[in-house]
């Protein structure tokens, strides 16, 4: 599903389990549940996407803390921002992931 007009995420988008989608400006896009093993898929991604990934913007009603703390510490490592946009939710265990970000927005 596309986002609504106003650029939120239809509700159940956020159930599913969570994507990863490299936009322009280096953001990555990190949409969905984190539900176990999540922090392993998103590792390959930063490893495949390299420099190119600036900012990890969040859109998750959360999930496994275990994960939500791996993906914090690598964001955390690598010297990522993290930011929630518009519309967007972080909710659960997804603020332990944003707080990972030397900035956050």
């Amino acid at each position: 599903p596309s986002p609504t007009r106003d650029g939120a995420r239809p509700p159940d988008i956020l159930r599913e389990a969570m994507t990863f989608d490299l936009v322009e400006g280096g953001r990555l896009l990190a949409v969905g549940t984190l539900a176990p093993g999540t922090s392993d898929r998103f590792a390959q991604e930063i490893a495949k996407r390299g420099s190119y990934v600036k900012t990890v913007v969040l859109d998750s009603p959360g999930g496994s803390v275990a994960d939500a703390l791996a993906m914090g510490r690598l964001i955390r490592e690598k010297r990522l921002s993290t930011s929630i946009e518009a519309g967007g939710r972080c909710a659960s265990s997804c603020p332990l992931v944003l707080a990972g970000g030397v900035e956050r927005r």
